[in-house]
């Protein structure tokens, strides 16, 4: 079902249904729906949440998928490589940069990632994962992101882990 609903976003164009959304809103049910995968594969979750937000014009459920999306890769990445002798952790943040709705950042301590790994990330089909993963994650996510005007861009170092960070652009008026 996900491969389909990935094929489908990525190859149709399409318009963002926008609507004012709380963004801290969408990480706390993201979260919740992760909750048990984290839990099952001795992820932590931190949180830090700004409580200076105000409601930002997105497409919800696309913006929704963007982030699970996100936070699914990030645990993935924390058990993938074996990791021992220290404590699994992905942390969500949100904050307001200057001009710009709200920054969504999804950091894990996981394997990271090489400078290859880091060439192709966003290219269709590739994937660290193994039979796990489709490649089609991250290429759906930033087409999605880039509909809303928005950035999608990450850091990463092998062996210490990895930041993905989605920013939204601050709409004035309805956008419908």
């Amino acid at each position: 079902n996900t491969i389909v609903t990935d094929m489908l976003i990525y190859s149709s164009e399409r318009e963002p249904i926008y609507i004012w959304v709380n963004p801290n809103h969408v990480v706390i049910e993201v979260l919740e729906l992760m909750w048990d995968k984290a839990k099952l594969s001795g992820v932590s979750f931190k949180r830090k949440l700004s409580e200076k937000l105000t409601p930002v014009a997105m497409d919800k459920t696309a913006i929704h998928n963007c982030l699970l999306n996100l936070v699914s890769n990030a645990i993935d990445a924390c058990t993938l490589g074996g990791l021992t002798g220290r404590k699994s952790v992905v942390t969500v943040e949100t904050d307001k940069p200057s001009g710009w709705g709200v920054r969504y950042k999804v950091t894990d301590n996981g394997i990271g990632m090489d400078k290859e790994a880091q060439r192709k990330v966003f290219t269709d089909f590739f994937t660290t994962k193994g039979y796990k993963g489709t490649g089609l994650g991250l290429p759906v996510s930033q087409k999605i992101v880039k509909e809303h005007g928005g950035k999608l861009s990450f850091s990463s170092q092998p062996g210490q882990g990895t930041t993905f960070s989605l920013t939204l652009p601050e709409k004035k008026t309805d956008t419908r």
